[in-house]
């Protein structure tokens, strides 16, 4: 292999760029969440519960985000480093499928939108919109996820 070659094939290692930045990422995100459901935890502990539907859907999603960016990190990670001994559902072998995991997340994260919405807003036409939008970014996503293969 000539030096070209080897310096060519090298800068896959740049990938660890994205790989600690979304590890970072994640960490924060999954510190933050924790802190959220401590937070709600102790307000729970002091009778405090108005609010406490909306707020478990929030944590949720937060945790759902800090799932996804660790995702990403390790999909990353495989792609263009190597292969890791991770449960089946992690392993990732190309970037289509990363996306179609981060995918499904999103899914879910729309969806406590729109319930997050739904709770605080006493706007029906505001309620209808939001709606049809997450319908239609679902619909999207559920039609991208079906690859080109099925298209």
């Amino acid at each position: 292999m000539n030096r070209l070659t080897r310096l060519v094939a090298a800068s896959r290692y740049l990938g660890l760029l994205g790989v600690a930045s979304a590890l970072a990422t994640a960490a924060a995100a999954f510190v933050w969440s924790s802190y959220e459901a401590l937070a709600l935890m102790a307000r729970l502990l002091h009778g405090e519960t108005r609010g406490t539907p909306l707020a478990l859907v929030r944590i949720m999603d937060s945790f759902l985000i800090a799932a996804a960016l660790l995702i990403f990190a390790l999909g990353l990670f495989e792609i263009f480093i190597g292969e890791m001994p991770l449960p089946k559902g992690l392993i990732v072998n190309d970037i289509d499928a990363l996306k179609s995991k981060l995918v499904g997340i999103i899914f879910v994260v729309l969806a406590g939108s729109f319930l997050e919405r739904l709770e605080t807003s006493a706007d029906a036409k505001e309620i209808l919109f939001v709606g049809v939008a997450v319908a239609l970014v679902n619909g999207t996503l559920a039609w991208f996820r079906r690859g080109p293969e099925s298209r």
